[in-house]
């Protein structure tokens, strides 16, 4: 513990109270049942990346667990549909026990995800490394759906707040 640390402020106190507001909002995890449909949701920001894990039992979506991480410094510089693609991977390689072998719906407020996961990329630069993900996602039996950023809140509230 360092002996000259900085004196506790009115500004720290708000923000301990701040995260304890937050941490109330977030849902409660539930046990994650091998038969049922999941649901990935996937944000990106410039600091990093969030991944959601969902259920749907009986038409309502239960958070099973979620992961964040941030970009090195190759990342950092990637246009933003590249994060969004490498993010996908990194959640489903990170999950891969409850996602494969079973179909799951990837949610992601990217448009051009499902374009970019289905076709040929056409700049070779990007090519060999889209297709080596592509490579990686074709052992996966998943659909991507395109959502808006405003009802994509928990994980860009996550993306955002706490990298």
């Amino acid at each position: 513990l360092r002996k000259t640390h900085p004196p506790w402020t009115d500004r720290h106190t708000q923000l301990i109270k701040q995260i304890k507001i937050y941490a109330k909002e977030i849902s409660c995890l539930h046990l994650a049942l091998p038969s049922v449909f999941k649901i990935v949701e996937i944000d990106v920001s410039n600091i990093g990346y969030c991944g959601i894990l969902k259920q749907l039992i009986e038409n309502k979506e239960q958070l099973v667990q979620y992961t964040s991480g941030t970009w090195n410094n190759a990342q950092r510089n990637y246009i933003t549909v590249k994060k969004e693609i490498i993010a996908i991977v990194l959640y489903i390689q990170k999950f891969q026990s409850d996602l494969l072998n079973k179909k799951f719906l990837i949610r992601v407020d990217c448009v051009a995800a499902n374009s970019i996961l289905t076709k040929d990329v056409k700049n070779l630069a990007s090519k060999q490394i889209f297709a080596r993900w592509q490579g990686i996602l074709s052992s996966f039996d998943f659909t991507i759906e395109h959502i808006k950023g405003d009802s994509h809140s928990l994980p860009d509230y996550l993306t955002r707040e706490f990298l």
